[in-house]
């Protein structure tokens, strides 16, 4: 459904409805790992992909495929459960 303090599988975790990212890319995150099977780079890969697509100037929303919350975004309407990167206001 979004970004996660630690993995969702993990007891204790929270999503993180909103990441703030400066104009120069920097922002706090969690401390994150990726599993050992996880070939595709795991959640920090897809930050830093959704932080350089900030960083001019554009948000981005990260939701869980093929749910609700994904085709509210979809339709250009803020979906319920998510987490939304975007530019500080400086």
């Amino acid at each position: 459904p979004g970004v996660f303090t630690k993995p969702p599988s993990e007891p204790g975790a929270q999503l993180i409805p909103e990441i703030l990212v400066g104009k120069d890319g920097s922002c706090t995150l969690p401390e994150m790992s990726t599993a050992e099977h996880d070939v595709t780079g795991g959640i920090e890969e897809k930050l830093k992909t959704a932080i350089a697509v900030v960083k001019l100037g554009i948000p981005v929303i990260i939701v869980q495929v093929g749910t609700e919350h994904a085709a509210a975004a979809l339709r250009g309407d803020t979906p319920k459960v998510m987490t939304i990167l975007r530019l500080k206001d400086e």
